[in-house]
């Protein structure tokens, strides 16, 4: 389980659940009790979406680090994921390359494979 969500889950949810559990649904603070688990869950998703989010720009910062003589800005600055990554064959004027590629969602990278550590 995720790290940032294992509090809320246990300080939040689970008293919430067990309560809920044993609150007849008749009782008058039933609604608000389910209305606040329900909350609580929805907390917990946008925790994980975010959480998500950043592992995905951190494993982007750490390509990035692999790549010597990076030049530019960060990739992280425009790009939230990486798509797919794979070697390609460049032609030019009659010769080949090979080259190692990498598609993020809003860039193209292409280098020798010799520049990533």
């Amino acid at each position: 389980m995720n790290s940032v969500r294992e509090p809320v889950v246990s300080v939040f949810i689970n008293p919430l659940q067990e309560l809920v559990k044993y609150t007849p649904s008749e009782h008058p603070d039933y609604a608000a009790t389910t209305e606040a688990l329900d909350m609580m869950r929805s907390v917990c998703s946008i925790i994980n979406e975010a959480r998500r989010r950043v592992e995905k720009l951190e494993a982007i910062a750490d390509w990035q680090a692999t790549v010597e003589g990076w030049e530019g800005y960060d990739v992280t600055d425009t790009c939230n994921e990486k798509i797919m990554e794979g070697s390609l064959v460049k032609i030019s004027a009659g010769n080949t390359q090979e080259r190692q590629f990498f598609l993020f969602d809003n860039l193209f990278v292409y280098c020798k494979k010799s520049t990533i550590l």
